[in-house]
């Protein structure tokens, strides 16, 4: 079977190696931490869509105080995608920086093979599912342009455009941008030199920070701004300076450490939180404060990252690594479990407790998607791993 094309490149002896170029270390990177990690941004994530439902329907207009706090809560929630966003692009920098250093050169057929076999079958079975049963279930539905865009892989575009569609799949806006980022990220990995792949990753976010600043100040609307791919960058491009500064270096584990990275980074996610104010559709908010608190939201969140890359083996719990192994079922699954809750759970079964009963349904959907659909494919991209990962 041929190779598929490949990006070679002169071995830089001055470049530091992220693990041996040779023995059966070199060819595994795997940190449980970081799934740790991925299950509490999926958490962020389902609280922020959870509270949008209260907020749209005026559940709490007799509750100030409480409508305040939920507010509050959904958009600090929302800050878990952009912590998604740098996780992603550190973990394909780091392999894609080691498969580099091990073979010389980086296989792009492979790589684009890996990606298909991980994000396609569950995305498009699910997208699919959904728009058949939007057309039994009118909160489900969702219009043909918008099914289009789904297979086009340029839904955030989509949304910028037409706005938002059904919750169960608006939130797969998202899928699209880092389909996006796959796309050129690995030729931009393969071809350029450290010191300028760092110099890259650098000038991204002022790039993005840039022309978030003048489309705020042109009057773009929330939704419009967050969903922009090169806005969106900022995040991925933070991931991979990340990985090229930390990569496989063995980190000094401490609890201490760990609890203070978690801390000063939620402490900044809420800096950023108290500058947007509350988005109801177009930003209330200057164009300094917007610029300003996708700042704090992209330094929250390497923080983040940071801290838990620290994070000792003794608070490394079994049970939230498999949550995080299926975190991708998490998040497709929740819109799903979510609207569920919304229009059957809540106000026909009056089940108060519905956000409780639609997180275990959410879980209990992805555990069965990870053991029945995604895991075989799993195995199948096994075998185009040149640096394996975990073990489906």
């Amino acid at each position: 079977m041929s190779a598929g094309p490949a990006l070679h490149f002169p071995e830089n002896k001055s470049i530091p190696k992220y693990g041996s170029t040779s023995g059966p270390a070199a060819s595994r990177f795997y940190r449980p931490e970081l799934d740790v990690l991925r299950f509490c941004a999926f958490v962020a994530v389902f609280l922020d869509h959870g509270t949008q439902i209260d907020l749209k329907h005026g559940h709490l207009q007799n509750h100030p105080a409480l409508a305040q706090a939920i507010v509050f809560i959904h958009l600090i929630g929302s800050f878990g995608l952009s912590l998604f966003f740098l996780l992603s692009a550190f973990l394909i920098t780091t392999l894609l920086v080691i498969e580099q250093d091990r073979s010389g050169h980086i296989d792009l057929r492979k790589f684009y093979v890996r990606r298909a076999l991980r994000i396609w079958p569950l995305y498009f079975c699910y997208v699919t599912a959904s728009f058949v049963l939007g057309q039994f279930w009118s909160p489900a539905h969702i219009s043909t342009p918008a099914f289009i865009s789904f297979f086009l892989l340029s839904t955030n575009w989509y949304v910028m455009s037409a706005g938002m569609m059904s919750k169960i799949v608006a939130f797969l806006w998202s899928i699209s941008i880092e389909e996006q980022f796959y796309l050129f990220w690995p030729a931009v990995v393969g071809r350029l030199s450290r010191t300028h792949l760092r110099n890259i990753c650098i000038a991204i976010p002022v790039i993005s920070m840039s022309l978030l600043g003048i489309f705020a100040t042109r009057g773009a609307s929330y939704l419009q701004l967050w969903a922009d791919s090169g806005i969106q960058m900022m995040f991925f491009a933070a991931g991979g300076l990340l990985a090229l500064q930390l990569g496989r270096k063995k980190q000094d584990t401490s609890a201490l450490k760990s609890l203070g990275g978690i801390v000063c980074g939620l402490s900044i996610w809420v800096g950023a939180d108290l500058l947007i104010g509350m988005p109801t559709g177009d930003y209330p908010a200057s164009a300094w404060r917007i610029t300003a608190a996708y700042f704090f939201i992209l330094l929250g969140s390497a923080a983040l990252l940071w801290a838990f890359l620290r994070l000792p083996k003794i608070c490394i719990r079994p049970s939230f690594v498999y949550l995080g192994r299926i975190s991708y079922g998490l998040y497709v699954f929740h819109g799903f479990a979510v609207l569920l809750g919304a229009h059957v759970l809540g106000p026909v079964l009056h089940l108060r407790s519905w956000p409780l009963i639609s997180l275990l349904i959410t879980i209990g959907l992805a555990a069965l998607s990870y053991e029945f659909l995604e895991k075989p494919f799993l195995k199948l991209k096994h075998r185009f791993e040149i640096v394996h990962s975990r073990v489906a």
